[in-house]
């Protein structure tokens, strides 16, 4: 089983937020996850930090 590390969409049409998610590669995107991560508020702050 080979786990990755993505983002699952949730809310509405035009009100999306996402969350980061550790999901088996097979699995699609919106659906069962193993752990979240974290949210899009703290997260993605993070990611920027990391990346940048």
């Amino acid at each position: 089983m080979a786990v990755k590390i993505r983002l699952a969409r949730l809310g509405c049409k035009n009100g999306a937020f996402y969350r980061i998610v550790a999901a088996d590669s097979h699995t699609p995107r919106d659906c069962k996850h193993l752990q979240v991560v974290g949210d899009n508020s703290v997260s993605f702050h993070w990611i920027i930090q990391i990346s940048g």
